[in-house]
């Protein structure tokens, strides 16, 4: 009854409850259903004894049905007032009770009935954060960060390190400068700064000049091709 009274009855209490809507049909259709059922199927296993309800059941169907499974047919029960007037007795007797205990009350804060067991819902989220979260970040910040990230991993690193800095200074002093960038590179430049510098004499500009020297290479290659390929 506290959940009816606070949800349903009264004036709102929150800002949020104030502008509420009406749910769409997609979420009020499920439940007409499902309150369909939960009304309805209270219905089997009525005895034919039962006040209003009996007579227009006929026959314990239900009981019938699950009779007929067993070896031994058991006998009905007797119906009874007892156990009946009782139930009525608990349930609106709790649902008044419920009521005249929340019917003033504007918020949960002033809610001064509630167990502080029941408040705090079993302390569930208090004990999943000390058996699963605290110990999920402990693993992660000290194990794993800790000693395997910065203790393991990074004292191996650290341990060559040393190392192979040693054996890149190796290579670069006694193969990469003496020998890519200074023979191969700069000599190759060397070469060909010595080069262009003894062929500058033959540009002349003049182009007869150019011509007969490539009379003469034709003529120098024509007779080599004559005397080693084709004689």
């Amino acid at each position: 009854m506290r959940q009816i009274t606070l949800t349903f009855l009264g004036e709102p209490r929150t800002e949020e409850a104030k502008h509420a809507h009406e749910t769409p049909w997609t979420m009020t259709a499920p439940l007409v259903i499902l309150s369909f059922f939960a009304v309805t199927f209270g219905w089997v296993g009525i005895p034919e004894h039962f006040p209003v309800l009996g007579p227009l059941v006929h026959n314990n169907w239900f009981h019938v049905f699950v009779g007929s499974t067993l070896i031994e047919h058991p006998k009905a029960v007797e119906f009874s007032w007892t156990p009946l007037l009782t139930s009525f007795a608990v349930a609106l007797g709790g649902l008044g009770l419920g009521y005249f205990a929340y019917r003033n009350i504007k918020s949960v804060s002033d809610d001064k009935l509630q167990i502080g067991f029941l408040k705090d819902k079993y302390y569930f989220d208090e004990i999943y954060d000390f058996l699963f979260v605290k110990p999920a970040y402990w693993f992660a910040e000290t194990f794993v960060y800790k000693w395997m990230d910065k203790g393991l991993i990074d004292g191996i690193l650290h341990l060559f390190g040393p190392g192979t800095q040693g054996i890149g200074s190796f290579i670069r002093n006694k193969f990469d400068l003496p020998f890519i960038n200074r023979f191969l590179g700069d000599g190759s430049a060397d070469v060909t700064y010595w080069f262009g510098g003894k062929l500058r004499a033959v540009q002349t500009g003049r182009v007869q000049q150019y011509l007969m020297l490539a009379l003469v290479t034709f003529v120098v290659i024509g007779a080599a091709l004559f005397f080693f390929v084709l004689a």
